[in-house]
C-alpha cells in the first residue's frame, strides 16, 4: 500500500482586526488557493468538509470538489465528510461525478452523518431519523455509483425509483469511504459494505484509537475480503511550521479557541490534517502546506522504503 498524505478543511473565516469575523465568501477562496499550494508542492489528497458555521462556511463540498477539479491537474480531491443524512444522494453522486468526468480518477466522497445534528433543523429534516436517514442514503448512494440505472426504494423516499437513468456516468466508479468519529458499529458497517474506513480524530491517545484500525483489519480479514482492499484514513488537527516551538505558538491558540468554542499511529493508508483553525491568519496556511509537501513528505517517503 502507498501511504497518502494531505490536508483537509471547512474553510476558516478570516478574523477582522476588532476580533469580529471577516468574509465567508474570502474563506473559501482561501480554500482554493491553499488547494493549489498542495499540488505544486506534491500533496496526494485535499479534501473537502462540511460545516454551517460563520467560522466554518464551507457547507457545499461537492460544489468545492468540482471548483478544484476544473484548475488542478493531479492532486486526488473529495469530500471530507458529506453529511449524508441531510443531502440527496442523488444530487451528491451527480456532482461528484460531474467532478470526476473533469477530473478523472482523481474524485472521490466520504459519506458520513456529521458530527453534530445542526443540518437536521436547517433542512427541515427530524433528528430522530438519524440513523434511518443515514442507513437508507448510503444505500443508494452505493447502489448509484455500481449501476447506471436503478430500480430502488428506501424509508427516506416517498416514491420509488423504477429503471432510473443518473447522469453523467464517472469512467470508473467513485472511490467511497464510510465516515466514522469512531463508534463500533460504524467500523463493522464499513466492513460489511467492503468500503474503505476514514476515522474523524478530535482527541484521545493513538492507543485509542489504534484498536479502531485494528477491529476494522480484522473484521476485514474474516469477511473474506481481499487485504489490500483494507484502507483507513484518518483526519486530524495538525500544523506545520519551521520547529516545534513556532508550530506551537502559531496553531495552539487557535486550536484552543476552536474547541471552547464547541496522530493516531494505527497502520492506515492516508493521513490528512486540518490546519486552517478558528481564526488562523490565512498566511500561514499556505506556508505550512509548503513545509509539509517539501520537508515533511519526502522525509515520510524515505522513512517508508
Amino acid at each position: 500500500m502507498t501511504f497518502e498524505l494531505g490536508v483537509y478543511s471547512f474553510a476558516n473565516t478570516p478574523r477582522t482586526a476588532e476580533g469580529g469575523y471577516g468574509s465567508t465568501a474570502q474563506a473559501i477562496r482561501d480554500v482554493l488557493e491553499a488547494v493549489h499550494v498542495a499540488e505544486e508542492v506534491g500533496l496526494d489528497f485535499f479534501g473537502f468538509g462540511e460545516h454551517h458555521t460563520r467560522s466554518m462556511p464551507l457547507s457545499s463540498p461537492t460544489a468545492l470538489v468540482n471548483a478544484a477539479a476544473a484548475h488542478t491537474r493531479r492532486i486526488g480531491l473529495g469530500t471530507t465528510v458529506t453529511v449524508l443524512s441531510t443531502d440527496e444522494p442523488i444530487r451528491v453522486f451527480q456532482q461528484l461525478a460531474t467532478a470526476a468526468a473533469i477530473a478523472p480518477g482523481r474524485i472521490e466522497a466520504v459519506a458520513g452523518r456529521g458530527s453534530s445534528d445542526i443540518t437536521f433543523p436547517l433542512f427541515d429534516l427530524d433528528v430522530s431519523d438519524y440513523d434511518t436517514l443515514y442507513r437508507s442514503k448510503l444505500d443508494l448512494l452505493l447502489k448509484l455509483n455500481g449501476h447506471d440505472r436503478l430500480t430502488w426504494s428506501g424509508p427516506h423516499r416517498r416514491r420509488p425509483l423504477n429503471d432510473t437513468l443518473v447522469v453523467p456516468r464517472p469512467e470508473q466508479p467513485l472511490r467511497i469511504w464510510l465516515g466514522t468519529g469512531g463508534s463500533p458499529e460504524s467500523v463493522l458497517r464499513a466492513v460489511e459494505l467492503g468500503l474503505p474506513m476514514f476515522l474523524g480524530i478530535l482527541g484521545g491517545t493513538p492507543e485509542h484509537w489504534a484498536q479502531y484500525g485494528h477491529a476494522y483489519r480484522n473484521a476485514w480479514a474474516q469477511a473474506g475480503h481481499p487485504a489490500q482492499a483494507a484502507h483507513i484514513a484518518v483526519a486530524v488537527h495538525g500544523f506545520v511550521a519551521q520547529d516545534d516551538r513556532h508550530a506551537k505558538n502559531i496553531y495552539l491558540d487557535h486550536e484552543t479557541r476552536m474547541f471552547k468554542q464547541g496522530m493516531a499511529e494505527i497502520g492506515h493508508t492516508r493521513q490528512i490534517l486540518q490546519m486552517d483553525v478558528r481564526g488562523l491568519p490565512h498566511t500561514t496556511f499556505p506556508k505550512s502546506i509548503e513545509l509539509l509537501g517539501t520537508e515533511v513528505l519526502p522525509q515520510i517517503r524515505k522513512e517508508l522504503e
